[in-house]
């Protein structure tokens, strides 16, 4: 009797021991165990995009003579965005290309048409575009002190307004143009203007 009560005795302690070395295999991340996303890398400049709507800038008088120019001049204001995915905060991704997010830019700039025909007509019209920046997250794990990287990346935008597109509407009969709205224009170019400065020009219709 009483060796049957020592076996039995002897694999109560046993099971009890496996079930502690079980729950302690069971157990996973530590308290100071943690993910958290930090800026990893940033490229200015990656394109460009227009933004905001298009507005009338200019409305010039029929040419009086042959060779006659015209220039059409534009100020407008936009705020600057963060698009893509956001794993930080947006506010600290535009820092981090130096922009501020939300923040007002006045962007403009001017063009002067080509030489216009005795009678011909312009009209300008704007809109602003803005620099589009690229700043890559990337996604951390936190554990006994050490930070360590992992291959989970995501891609943020920031859209800077740096600038205008201009597109100068040419009518042949400026007389006509201008008293009936319908009238479509006989040509059109299209200048975009960057921190001031032109730098592009593009037939849109000719």
């Amino acid at each position: 009797m009483f060796k049957l009560f020592g076996v039995l005795l002897l694999t109560g302690i046993l099971m009890f021991g496996t079930g502690v070395v079980s729950a302690a295999e069971d157990s996973v991340e530590p308290d100071n165990y943690w993910h958290y996303w930090e800026i990893d890398d940033t490229n200015k400049n990656v394109g460009t995009t227009p933004i905001g709507e298009w507005e009338q800038v200019y409305e010039g008088e029929p040419a009086d003579r042959d060779g006659e120019k015209q220039t059409a001049e534009a100020s407008l204001t936009e705020t600057a965005e963060v698009t893509g995915t956001i794993e930080v905060s947006s506010s600290s991704i535009a820092a981090a290309v130096s922009v501020t997010e939300g923040g007002s830019y006045t962007v403009g700039g001017s063009t002067t048409s080509s030489p216009l025909d005795e009678g011909e007509y312009i009209k300008g019209y704007a809109r602003p575009i803005a620099s589009v920046h690229e700043v890559i997250q990337r996604e951390y794990i936190r554990s006994d002190g050490q930070d360590i990287p992992t291959d989970n990346t995501a891609t943020a935008y920031v859209e800077e307004p740096t600038g205008v597109n201009i597109d100068i509407e040419y009518y042949d009969d400026g007389a006509n143009a201008m008293t009936d709205s319908d009238v479509e224009p006989d040509r059109v170019e299209r200048y975009t203007v960057v921190d001031g400065e032109k730098v592009d020009k593009e037939i849109l219709k000719d």
